[in-house]
């Protein structure tokens, strides 16, 4: 089984909604939204359709964003996304090793 990721980010005038299948250099997939509730609806459609325990990772970013705030104090550059209001959800499934 494939790992999964699920984001859901607003960039101050959509919502997005991003899965990627496989990690890093998976087949990824995007939708936009007008509104959270719109998007937050596909988050779940996408979600009951893989196999596999989910992890709402939020906190975790949100943490880390704020830990590298504290060291690394910066703004985001203009039209970079904003992290505010990002939901993101790994599937936990168990990886199968080739080799």
């Amino acid at each position: 089984m494939a790992r999964r990721d699920i984001w859901l980010v607003l960039d101050g005038r959509l919502w997005r909604v991003r899965g990627r299948l496989g990690g890093d250099g998976g087949q990824e997939v995007s939708y936009d939204f007008p509104d959270e509730a719109s998007a937050r609806s596909m988050v779940d459609r996408m979600m009951k359709t893989s196999a596999g325990a989910w992890r709402n990772l939020t906190e975790a970013v949100r943490q880390e964003a704020s830990r590298r705030q504290t060291h690394y104090p910066c703004r985001p550059l203009a039209g970079q996304q904003s992290t505010t209001g990002v939901r993101v959800d790994v599937n936990t499934a168990p990886r199968r090793q080739i080799g």
